[in-house]
């Protein structure tokens, strides 16, 4: 199952993701900044940058990154609900660390929302 993640940057960061993940044609607007100052990766994955933007190195970028998980993968926080209907927290631990023959479904925190991943003895699609 893959799930969808925002992640914050810094410049080195964003640029070493940007090549790792092949990443063409994409702005990157710094967090909190004006629209109209950008980084952007031109279609030959070069880095542009506005003559008159200036980055500090306290400067981040946000990107939507795709992100594999398994059974395996351990959250901040995860939700069990159990066939009874009770509910569980559990924080810094995998499904696999928690789930029993009671469990109906975990929930996981991704980007401050609770997901379902887990249903049924399966990861969702």
């Amino acid at each position: 199952m893959k799930i969808k993640t925002k992640k914050t940057m810094n410049l080195p960061q964003l640029i070493e993701w940007a090549w790792d993940n092949d990443v063409k044609n994409e702005r990157f607007v710094r967090t909190n900044a004006n629209p109209f100052e950008y980084v952007w990766i031109n279609e030959s994955s070069d880095i542009e940058l506005d003559e008159d933007m200036r980055i500090s190195k306290h400067d981040t970028f946000t990107v939507e990154t795709f992100e594999e998980i398994t059974e395996d993968t351990v959250f901040e926080k995860l939700l069990e609900i159990r066939g009874s209907g009770t509910i569980y927290p559990h924080y810094l631990e995998a499904i696999n660390d928690e789930m029993d023959d009671f469990s109906k479904e975990f929930h996981a925190c991704i980007d401050g929302e609770f997901k379902l991943i887990w249903r049924d003895g399966k990861l969702g699609e």
